[in-house]
């Protein structure tokens, strides 16, 4: 059941590729993305307390597909757009869940060791991005959310059990305040540091989505490489309280570039620091609901996608007030509550 749950993580990554591609040309469904990742977590959050990851799985594959397909073959109105963009996160969101929730109820890792190397093949996905076209990636992230759908129905899965989770189990307010703080810094990276930096006139509008296409992604991979085997050592708690350091310092790299060089180091270092925050919080989350691990994890990458959304209106209202320039200051700021929050333990 692995295989399944890893080409799912695939088919999300590739199609953040293609979202990335399209988006500023299917009109104003900004919302429904946004609200259809909050009901995908929630929902894969349900069926996952109910001890039924394949069905997650197959149900998470199944609402990405038909939303993908939907997306490339229905009709062209805003109505069937907002439908399909919708299904598309839903599906993700619970596809991502039950891809983890899988990983962890079989692995011998730690859970965040686990979690960062199945998450290294989501940044694989998304380097589709600057390689192929906008028709090729819709059809290839379809292609491959039907492979993923079909390989988790033909494998076999051992019914989920209560495993032994690592640690004592973390407060789930401060998590979520931190992965939405995530989600705002996450945001504003995919949404206006190509604008941002064709308003400073470092780069022109291409080059800069080529640095950033393949500069984060790549930066992802590494640095989730490498923290498998941090937190195979060290706790994730303490992997995200020093995590928010690196994130301020490569977002000051990223304002404070004025060479095209520069503006691929920043995009690297900024991959790096964002690698370890998803595999630790979803490791975590896993815990803060002992009797319901899924809702757990449901309601922190709940959080996150709120926090995704928000980043959008929220620079919009700096930059009428600022300028784009001083509202991006945000970006290294966004980092500094998530060191604050911190991760207090139960006792």
């Amino acid at each position: 059941m692995k295989l399944g749950a890893i080409l799912s993580v695939l088919a999300c990554g590739v199609t953040a590729a293609m979202w990335l591609r399209v988006s500023p040309v299917i009109g104003n469904t900004g919302w429904a993305p946004a609200a259809g990742l909050i009901g995908g977590a929630l929902l894969g959050g349900i069926v996952l307390d109910r001890s039924r990851h394949k069905l997650a799985l197959i149900v998470g594959l199944a609402l990405l597909s038909g939303g993908l397909w939907r997306l490339l073959l229905g009709p062209a109105s805003h109505l069937a757009l907002v439908l399909g963009s919708g299904l598309v996160a839903a599906g993700a969101a619970m596809s991502m869940l039950a891809a983890s929730a899988v990983v962890l109820q079989t692995t011998i890792l730690s859970h965040g060791s686990a979690l960062a190397v199945l998450n290294v093949v989501l940044p694989v996905g998304m380097l589709c991005n600057p390689v192929l076209s906008p028709s090729t990636i819709s059809y290839a992230a379809a292609t491959l959310a039907t492979l993923s759908l079909a390989a988790a129905i033909a494998t076999p899965m051992a019914e989920a059990t209560d495993r032994a989770r690592d640690g004592i189990a973390p407060h789930v307010i401060p998590l979520i305040v931190l992965f939405a703080l995530f989600g705002l810094y996450e945001g504003v990276i995919w949404n206006w540091v190509v604008p941002f930096l064709g308003a400073i006139h470092v780069l022109d509008r291409s080059d800069a989505w080529q640095v950033l296409s393949y500069g984060v992604p790549l930066g992802l991979i590494v640095g989730r490489i490498g923290v498998a085997r941090i937190l195979a050592n060290v706790k994730a708690v303490t992997v995200l309280r020093f995590n928010a350091a690196a994130m301020a310092f490569a977002a000051g790299l990223l304002l404070l570039a004025r060479s095209p060089s520069a503006c691929w180091v920043a995009a690297f270092c900024l991959g790096v620091a964002m690698s370890p925050v998803l595999p630790a919080t979803l490791a975590l989350s896993n815990r803060v609901l002992p009797r319901s691990p899924g809702m757990g994890m449901g309601v922190v990458f709940a959080s996150g996608a709120i926090g995704l959304a928000a980043s959008v209106p929220l620079i919009e209202a700096l930059s009428a007030r600022f300028g784009l320039p001083g509202a991006m200051l945000l970006l290294a700021a966004t980092p500094l509550p998530m060191a604050l929050v911190g991760i207090r333990q139960r006792q």
